[in-house]
């Protein structure tokens, strides 16, 4: 071998060195960016699980918390068409009293509404055509001050009666009634039915 075969053998030498070297360093370099990468994808991976699992939580929460509004609006409702229902059997109850028991609670409810002077006491048609002898009679034992003598005029009302002064009407009605005392009466029958 010549000197210059030499030289061309050593600088090929040295270059396939250098080649093997600048391989195994790009392999070395290439095994830490794959062991890299793997980690950041298993970072990454793990931060999605757990972002996924809090969105599934919050998912399961939320519908949790809607189902149990939805169950409570659901008793409500069936807590207000109980009351509802009650409220109406009062009112067929009290209609449904024999003439004589009907006529003495409405007295209760005239002696608790009555106004000095002259009243007349007005019932809806179906009151007029009941046998108010019980009622007239217990009309006549009210004191002069508080005179009150039954119309044959009828009211455009569902039962009760309307108690009018000159300037003063004061409605008795059955559904005036229940309007005016129906907070006090849902509170009585929620304790009853629902306690």
């Amino acid at each position: 071998m010549t000197g210059s075969e030499k030289i061309l053998a050593r600088i090929l030498d040295d270059a396939k060195m250098q080649a093997e070297q600048i391989k195994e360093q790009a392999i070395l370099e290439a095994k830490e960016m794959q062991a890299a990468a793997e980690a950041s994808a298993e970072h990454f991976l793990k931060d999605q699980q757990n972002l996924a699992d809090q969105q599934a939580d919050a998912i399961c929460s939320n519908a949790h918390s809607a189902a149990e509004l939805k169950r409570r609006d659901a008793l409500l409702s069936r807590r207000r068409a109980e009351i509802q229902r009650v409220l109406e059997d009062m009112v067929s109850a009290l209609d449904a009293l024999p003439d004589d028991a009907y006529f003495e609670a409405l007295m209760g409810l005239l002696r608790k509404n009555m106004q000095p002077g002259q009243g007349a006491l007005h019932l809806n048609a179906r009151d007029l055509g009941r046998d108010t002898s019980s009622l007239l009679k217990a009309l006549k034992t009210l004191p002069e001050s508080n005179a009150v003598v039954l119309s044959d005029q009828p009211a455009d009302i569902d039962g009760g009666f309307l108690l009018i002064y000159d300037k003063i009407e004061i409605n008795a009605s059955l559904s005036g009634l229940i309007h005016e005392k129906r907070a006090a009466l849902e509170d009585t029958i929620n304790r009853i039915l629902f306690a």
